[in-house]
């Protein structure tokens, strides 16, 4: 089966075999380094100073998510949370759950995030606002100079989820005022799941001192001071840091800008090559790591059941309203332009 899925997605050899070795004690001086050095390397993709802190959570990244929230928000606060799509969603079913108050700026699935949407939460008193940049259900990846714009306008805490953005579109914390960023590892790092990670600036730091956070195992404040010293305050996933770190040594390697032109040249080759006699594409703004393909006979279940039992390819369905008209195929991971040549001329067959 070959993937062209947004994660889990087809990793290289050299990292598979990673997963076969035996899992090494953690808590030495040699672990401990390869996790500062992890520390070091993460923090470089995202464009982030040294003083900025880093949570290594063993979680999914609803998992930092949900941490991210509880940590630099409370009952106090009042959030605005960009809601496009089932991630958009998941924010605000966190807020819920932990009775931090917020509105939602809906955007139906077709519309572009404009000034125009952001002009009506101007100066209603919120703290914060939380966002999905590539709301991976759809597809659409949201303008972060719009949004960086709007939350320095209203003094608002800016907390970016860029789980699917991540080593796909390029991404600068510092340069757009990004006070909380969350990512993980299945997805454009092309390693396991079971790693996720929360990246929080200096000033933000500061403020959580003051926030009552309810968690124990999602306590942030304990991952920010263990991972100064290599280490996590409980026992992490060991072989996805060790495939993450090789992963990012090799980024480090051939350099981030290359990285990120493959996968931009992999997704231009593959929308330009499809057939938009039979399919569409969305006219928003779109990442690298995934076209969203529409098909306009309602026919998205049939064409994933078929490339998946007949040719053995998996794409990313979608649920809900979307579920008969969109496929998403990613652009990620160790997949060649042989295999994605393969996967069009089997579309524009169907």
């Amino acid at each position: 089966m070959t993937l062209f899925t947004v994660g889990p997605v087809e990793m290289d050899k050299n990292i598979l075999e990673l997963s076969s070795q035996q899992v090494p004690y953690f808590r030495t001086p040699e672990f401990s380094n390869i996790t500062i050095d992890l520390d070091r390397l993460l923090k470089k993709t995202i464009g982030t100073v040294s003083d900025s802190k880093l949570a290594i959570l063993t979680s999914s990244g609803t998992g930092a998510m949900e941490a991210a929230v509880i940590n630099v928000f409370d009952h106090t606060d009042k959030l605005l949370i960009v809601n496009g799509g089932g991630f958009g969603a998941r924010f605000a079913e966190i807020c819920a759950v932990h009775n931090i108050p917020f509105e939602e700026l809906n955007l139906p699935y077709g519309e572009t995030l404009s000034q125009g949407h952001l002009e009506q939460f101007q100066n209603k008193y919120f703290t914060g606002l939380l966002v999905n940049i590539h709301e991976t259900s759809t597809g659409q990846l949201y303008s972060i100079q719009l949004l960086s714009n709007f939350c320095k306008k209203n003094n608002l805490i800016l907390v970016v989820d860029a789980i699917s953005s991540y080593l796909a579109d390029p991404f600068e914390m510092d340069k757009y005022s990004i006070d909380v960023t969350i990512l993980s590892s299945n997805k454009g790092l092309a390693v396991a799941p079971g790693l996720s990670f929360v990246i929080v600036n200096q000033k933000t730091h500061t403020r959580m001192e003051g926030v009552a956070n309810k968690s124990f195992y999602f306590n942030l404040s304990k991952y920010f001071v263990d991972v100064e010293r290599g280490q996590t305050p409980y026992t992490p996933a060991v072989s996805t840091i060790l495939q993450a770190h090789k992963r990012l040594e090799y980024i480090d390697k051939i350099s981030l800008e290359n990285y990120l032109n493959e996968i931009r040249d992999r997704a231009v080759f593959f929308r330009d090559k499809l057939d938009l006699d039979r399919y569409s594409i969305p006219e928003y703004p779109l990442s690298n790591i995934m076209t969203p393909v529409i098909c306009p006979k309602d026919n998205a279940e049939k064409i994933y059941e078929t490339l998946k039992e007949k040719y053995q390819i998996m794409v990313n369905p979608i649920g809900g309203e979307l579920q008969h008209k969109l496929l998403r195929i990613g652009h990620v991971g160790s997949i060649t332009y042989e295999e994605i040549d393969r996967l069009l001329s089997i579309l524009n067959k169907i």
